[in-house]
């Protein structure tokens, strides 16, 4: 079975991104965060319509609006610990079910925010 998570940080990894030596002017600051997009935009993501990849998680939510009026990129918050308490037992695979589902949408997104940080500091 493939791991998602591994081919997408390898395949973020592997875009090449322009090196910024020395003190960044805002031009290499512009074209850094345009390349940045271009990856982001590239990734499938279902977040925000799916329509534009994972670029919600680098643009602040007025940019994403103006990029997709209608359709907002919601970052998955933690759903945290799955909850404690008396669940009858016929619902109880479909909630776990539920809550790996929310878990890992919200790593994914968590790990492709750090892993697009880290490409663009190397």
């Amino acid at each position: 079975m493939p791991n998602h998570e591994e081919e997408t940080r390898k395949d973020v990894a592997e875009r090449a991104v322009t090196k910024v030596h020395g003190q960044p002017t805002n031009q290499d600051l512009d074209l850094l965060e345009d390349e940045l997009l271009r990856i982001a935009s590239s990734i499938y993501s279902e977040l925000g319509g799916g329509a534009h990849g994972h670029a919600g998680l680098l643009l602040s939510d007025v940019d994403y609006a103006a990029m997709a009026p209608g359709t907002p990129f919601v970052i998955p918050p933690n759903p945290g610990l799955y909850p404690a308490g008396p669940i009858p037992a016929a619902q109880r695979p479909q909630r776990e079910a539920k809550h790996n589902g929310l878990i890992k949408q919200f790593k994914h997104a968590s790990e492709w925010q750090r892993d697009s940080r880290n490409s663009s500091c190397k």
